[in-house]
């Protein structure tokens, strides 16, 4: 199955935001921040903030698209790659996104991204990494192998610049993440019951120890 990775072009945003939905969709965590669904004002807030980011002089967004079906984007992936040391000012801030959608609960969402800045301060803070903020497939086309390409992608340029990779991961993606060398270091376990569901969902942070030849 000829499956290509290129960059993403601001042209993606719209498909980029639907994969993304659909790939959410049944996480349990990810129904206690965005109950309801996605409606079409929630979408153009999405792809408006993944537009912000796109243009980030430190982000890359790469796609896998499927060039027997009409190049379809299949799945995607947000690297951010720090290849200098940053000063505390330029890390250690709080995410800046107000608008999360219509329908989003904006306290699980903020105690989530709060508790990912705390592990990013205490595991990478401003070295430089590659951190590796979201991969998802469309449903429809797991198992294709187009998460490993896109987190090859990613690993490939830490080794050339002998830096680690960082992320956090939930179980679905655990597994890849292990067979490309990441090693846990610690968790973010969210109690859904505060929200008014059941259950704990964890998150793996997780380091994969620079390369260097």
């Amino acid at each position: 199955m000829p499956l290509l990775l290129s960059k993403v072009l601001e042209g993606d945003l719209d498909r980029l935001v639907e994969v993304r939905t659909r790939a959410f969709a049944g996480n349990p965590w990810n129904e206690v921040m965005f109950p309801s669904a996605v409606s079409s004002r929630s979408h153009t807030a999405l792809v408006e903030r993944e537009r912000k980011i796109l243009k980030s002089p430190d982000s890359v967004f790469v796609k896998i698209t499927d060039t027997e079906r009409d190049n379809e984007l299949i799945a995607l992936a947000r690297w951010y790659i720090y290849k200098h040391e940053r000063p505390e000012s330029e890390w250690n801030k709080k995410n800046e996104t107000t608008d999360w959608g219509e329908g989003a609960n904006v306290d699980a969402v903020e105690t989530f991204m709060g508790e990912l800045h705390k592990r990013r301060k205490q595991y990478i803070a401003g070295r430089p990494h590659c951190l590796l903020s979201l991969l998802v497939t469309d449903p429809k086309h797991q198992r294709k192998g187009a998460g490993n390409m896109l987190v090859k992608w990613g690993t490939d340029i830490a080794d050339e610049l002998g830096i680690d990779c960082y992320l956090e991961g939930s179980a679905a993606g655990y597994q890849l993440y292990r067979e490309n060398g990441f090693q846990d270091v610690d968790y973010v376990d969210m109690d859904m019951a505060k929200y008014g569901s059941e259950g704990v969902e964890r998150y793996t942070c997780m380091v994969r120890p620079a390369k260097i030849a």
